[in-house]
């Protein structure tokens, strides 16, 4: 919902994978723009959070006992909604996630239109990495969040933390927002990361 913000970071040098949110008012500019820029493209597919969730996810949101046509026909009206999809990934969700049967739904669209998923998780009962992968989706998992709280020194220390996670285990992914706070910190370490000879790349990259 906010172009300057999409602008900003459109103007770094860095292989950024942008998951947008479909049926907002900009969420075909942004796809379109990060496209002719030749970044990635996901899908942000909104998703039901745990009862009593202080946000909602938004039009288009998968729910628990949604049938699986249902499932189909909403996914794939998110995934026409934004242009030039590669992958998806969840916007909350951390009560359909833990849903096999409805991960199951979603990961049969997902396989026909041969896209990976990136597993967000929301929460730590998430299925979504699991079921992908039984159903032959390429997937991979986000191991830190940048900002659960806008500063940019916490963002900066969840870099560090991210750095680490790849120093560890070869590949990491970090899912941030575009806030004020977020571009900042990321404008300030992701060089570091080029110092230290740490590669970004797409998610793509990561799901093989």
């Amino acid at each position: 919902q906010d172009l300057a913000a999409a602008d900003v970071l459109l103007e770094m040098s860095y292989p950024l994978t942008y998951s947008v949110l479909p049926d907002l008012p900009h969420s075909e500019h942004v796809a379109n723009a990060a496209f002719r820029k030749g970044r990635e493209v996901m899908l942000h597919l909104p998703m039901e959070p745990e009862p009593g969730a202080p946000a909602m996810p938004g039009p288009g949101e998968i729910k628990v006992g949604m049938s699986s046509g249902e499932v189909a026909r909403l996914v794939e009206d998110d995934l026409n909604a934004v242009p030039h999809v590669r992958g998806v990934n969840n916007h909350m969700g951390s009560r359909a996630t833990a849903d096999p049967a409805l991960m199951a739904a979603v990961m049969n669209v997902l396989a026909k239109r041969k896209l990976y998923f990136i597993d967000s998780r929301t929460t730590a009962t998430s299925t979504g990495l699991a079921v992908a992968r039984r159903m032959g989706v390429p997937a991979f998992y986000r191991s830190v969040f940048l900002d659960d709280t806008e500063t940019v020194a916490y963002t900066l220390g969840q870099l560090r933390q991210f750095r680490r996670a790849i120093e560890e285990k070869g590949a990491a992914i970090a899912i941030g927002h575009p806030h004020r706070t977020t571009i900042e910190a990321l404008a300030e370490f992701l060089p570091q990361l080029e110092r230290d000879d740490i590669q970004l790349v797409p998610a793509s990259e990561l799901v093989r």
